[in-house]
């Protein structure tokens, strides 16, 4: 676990530019500023990210929201869609940087 909880927080630390993040998955601890949420808010600060990909539980959705504190959150509920996982985050990305 610790060893896991490490490989983790150097994982975050070392998102680079232009990067499209993906965090799988934010529980409540997190959600209350414990566990890896402070790597998490290091990572966010990343200048020029491509875009945010977070899983978390629907009953945590709103949670999650607040925390990010962002403009610009599309939340997407991979069991109620239709599509593959693939199709759904290519569809949430589609014109990212695109100038669109």
């Amino acid at each position: 676990r610790d060893e896991g909880f490490a490989l983790a927080g150097r994982a975050l630390d070392a998102v680079p530019p232009g990067a499209v993040l993906v965090i799988d998955e934010l529980g409540p601890v997190e959600l209350r500023g414990g566990g890896h949420w402070p790597a998490v808010e290091t990572a966010l600060r990343t200048g020029g990210l491509r875009g945010v990909i977070v899983v978390v539980r629907r009953t945590l959705v709103p949670s999650l929201v607040e925390a990010l504190d962002a403009a610009d959150v599309t939340v997407v509920d991979l069991e109620l869609d239709d599509g593959d996982p693939v199709d759904v985050v290519r569809r949430v990305f589609d014109g990212v940087g695109s100038g669109d």
